[in-house]
């Protein structure tokens, strides 16, 4: 949901109406043909475009929209505006199989161009990256991940509560760290995988770490692979193994060769990887997800959806992990958000974890630290000692 404080309603539906008209993807649906299975379809642009839904109640609105399917044949997205004294809000309603973070930076994007007037471009087609996909191999992405996650014995954490197993997102930190300096050839993203993951090898007691990372899966071969609207995101198991005599250089590099080494194997999906062997099946079993990315450059832009916010009972329902920690960096710093469970991460816990991460980052990019293994990185910042001691 976002407010709207444009002027002129009409203009803002136009807008919409030649978006929806020039992105497919918007114009999709799924559809089941018997013993065929299940396609995608596009239907054929239409006028007007969108069918708008009113209200001048927001939970109204939101209770009767959530018990609206999106079944076979259904539009994937509709659209809503919220009219009440306190203004006007626009609701934007989507299944995952349509989108993606950025295919609704795209969309704010193309909304703000028509409005001002502007002609819209056809936007490269989603098949293009659905031919890319269909023409990998399986069996070679089956293998590399077999590889990667042969002998993997990562302890879960967090741990969940006997009592209540049950996860509830319910908690949210933000704070920001830190990133004076970078090793040469090492990137920020791997900078803070392995800082991120040595704070949880502490916390769970293992050296042996896999995590969920969640990836734009936008770094593939695809010709326009950035302008490509639609669902490309990816969640693969991330393996960090901590050796205390290995230098802190060997350890971002072995790090970062994997990253790139998956790349190709990234859209093998968790449901695949996880039946490869016996080893991925409990690696695939992670309970936190780590997503990293770098902050967009500042866009004058009349729409913008990306600084709307979620409604209540959107967010949550698909959060099935108990620990998500987003990453959003510059070349000098990184924005932690931290979404928990409090049943099994406390606030206050979550607090000295993030602060423990920029400590890690601190150690891991400090020049004369370059020689020094694993081992002797320490978890605990200074002050927390202080607090431990007293």
């Amino acid at each position: 949901m976002i407010d709207l404080p444009l002027d002129d309603i009409s203009r803002f539906k136009a807008a919409w109406d030649a978006v929806v008209t020039s992105h497919p993807i918007l114009r999709t649906r799924v559809v089941h043909l018997g013993a065929a299975g299940m396609f995608q379809v596009v239907l054929k642009p239409s006028r007007p475009a969108i069918e708008w839904h009113e209200s001048t109640n927001l939970d109204e609105y939101v209770a009767q929209d959530r018990n609206v399917p999106m079944g076979f044949g259904d539009p994937l997205v509709r659209y809503g505006l919220i009219k009440t004294t306190e203004g006007l809000s626009f609701i934007w309603t989507a299944h995952h199989a349509i989108y993606d973070g950025a295919t609704v930076s795209m969309l704010s994007e193309a909304v703000s161009k028509a409005y001002m007037g502007n002609a819209l471009d056809e936007p490269p087609p989603f098949k293009r990256l659905l031919s890319y996909l269909t023409k990998l191999d399986p069996a070679h992405s089956d293998q590399f991940w077999r590889e990667t996650l042969a002998g993997a014995r990562p302890m879960p954490f967090p741990v969940p509560r006997l009592d209540d197993p049950s996860t509830t997102v319910d908690s949210v930190i933000t704070r920001d760290v830190s990133i004076q300096a970078k090793p040469s050839g090492i990137t920020i993203a791997t900078l803070l995988q392995v800082a991120w993951s040595f704070v949880l090898a502490r916390y769970s007691g293992s050296d042996d770490v896999v995590l969920g990372l969640a990836q734009s899966g936008r770094m593939i071969s695809v010709p326009e692979i950035d302008r490509i609207p639609g669902p490309a995101v990816t969640t693969v198991p991330m393996r960090v193994r901590f050796d205390s005599e290995q230098t802190i250089p060997n350890l971002l590099e072995t790090v970062q060769k994997t990253n790139t080494d998956s790349i190709p194997h990234c859209h093998r999906g968790l449901q695949n990887i996880k039946r490869v062997s016996e080893d991925a099946r409990q690696a695939c079993g992670f309970r936190s997800l780590l997503t990293i990315y770098p902050k967009k450059e500042e866009q004058e832009l009349v729409f913008d959806m990306s600084n709307g916010r979620v409604v209540e009972g959107g967010a949550a329902d698909f959060h099935t992990y108990p620990l998500l920690l987003e990453c959003q960096f510059t070349d000098s710093t990184a924005r932690v958000t931290a979404t928990h469970d409090s049943k099994v991460i406390d606030v206050d816990q979550m607090l000295w974890m993030i602060q423990q991460l920029d400590h890690v980052i601190q150690q891991l990019t400090t020049p004369i630290n370059g020689c020094i293994s694993i081992g002797e990185i320490e978890l605990f910042t200074p002050e927390q000692r202080q607090k431990i001691k007293a």
